[in-house]
């Protein structure tokens, strides 16, 4: 239980960086788990998971969708 309220902690601290830094550009966050064969869609551009993937951010750069992992 403790961990997990870490985490949420932690969640919201990179969600305010994540604001703070990136505040005009869209994004997804994944907080849990998200599955191979998925599809991430930012805007018009799609993109479809090659593996499981758990806690990252998928953000539309250069007309691409690109993961960061938290």
């Amino acid at each position: 239980m403790a961990k997990d309220h870490e985490l949420a902690d932690l969640d919201a601290d990179i969600s305010k960086l994540t604001n703070l830094t990136d505040q005009d550009m869209k994004a997804v966050y994944v907080r849990g788990n998200a599955y191979e064969g998925s599809i991430i869609e930012i805007n018009t551009f799609k993109y479809m998971l090659p593996a499981n993937v758990s806690r990252v951010i998928f953000k539309l750069r250069n007309k691409n969708v690109v993961m960061v992992k938290l």
